[in-house]
Order: structure tokens, then sequence, then C-alpha cells
């Protein structure tokens, strides 16, 4: 292990830090974030099985409605970018797997779940979803936040 960092999780933050040694670092003394992070893609994973219903309602909590001061809506959607480029970098491994690609996972913690979404998406699923995040983010500015993720999760594809 290096700097103390056990082997399995060092190995985990390479990937996800696509080799950058200074995040990797931060990282791993910020258990928080790499929380937020298995958070935020075992939400996806979750919406990826969910109905309309499941999916306005998990819009409606992301974007809070309720804030009211610009801070807080800042924060927001600080968080929904954070989340986004989170989603991002999984169905970024979803289109390599559904290519045929052998290139490394930059979520290899999450290697079952993207073959299996990558079954079920194929490429034009994996395309499209990603050209949704892609979009997402420059809109992230000036969007009624609540609506924008809404459109965000009707994108993504329903896993049986």
């Amino acid at each position: 292990s290096a700097r103390g960092i056990p082997a399995e999780q060092a190995n985990l933050l390479a990937h996800v830090c696509g080799g950058r040694a200074g995040l990797a670092f931060r990282l791993s003394h910020d258990g928080a974030q790499m929380e937020q992070r298995a958070a935020w893609l075992d939400d996806l994973w979750r919406l990826l099985h969910a109905n309309r219903a499941e999916r306005f309602a998990y819009a409606e909590h992301a974007a809070s409605a309720r804030a009211n001061t610009r801070e807080e809506r800042e924060k927001i959607r600080e968080n929904l970018r954070q989340m986004a480029l989170t989603w991002l970098s999984f169905w970024r491994d979803v289109l390599l797997r559904s290519a045929g690609a052998a290139a490394p996972l930059t979520n290899p913690d999450q290697a079952e779940r993207v073959e299996q979404a990558a079954i079920a998406a194929e490429l034009p699923g994996a395309r499209k979803v990603i050209t949704a995040l892609e979009d997402s983010l420059p809109r992230l500015a000036n969007a009624n936040l609540q609506l924008l993720v809404e459109s965000l999760l009707l994108d993504l594809p329903r896993l049986r």
C-alpha cells in the first residue's frame, strides 16, 4: 500500500481520478467525496430500474426546488454538476463496453453494472445518455433545475 492507502482503494482512486495524483491523494483523505460518488452511482443504478413517477420524485428531491437563497441554489447547481460528471463517467464506461473496447474502466468498482447496462442500452443508447448528460452541463447555469433533471432522467433507458 502506497502512502498508507490499501492497494484496492489506490487502484480505484487511480481510475476514478484519471491518473491525477493530487486529486487521488485528496480523495483518499476525504471519504465524504468517495461516499458521495458511490451514492450517486447507486442512485443512477436504482433510477435505471425505476418508473417515471420514481424518476420525477428523484428529480424533485435532487433539484431541491425549495432552495431560497442564491447560495443554496448555487450549491445545488454544483452538486448536480458533480452528479452529472459522475454519471457521465459511468456512461462512458458503458459506451466503451458497448463498443467492445478493452480499455480500462474509469469505474472498475462498477464493472458488473457497466456490463449489464452495456448489454441493455447498447451503443446507440449509451451515446444518447452521454449526449444528454454533456448537454446538461452548460444548462445548469440558467435552467430550471428540476426540469433539467427530469429531462435527464427521462433520457435514461429503463433496465429490466
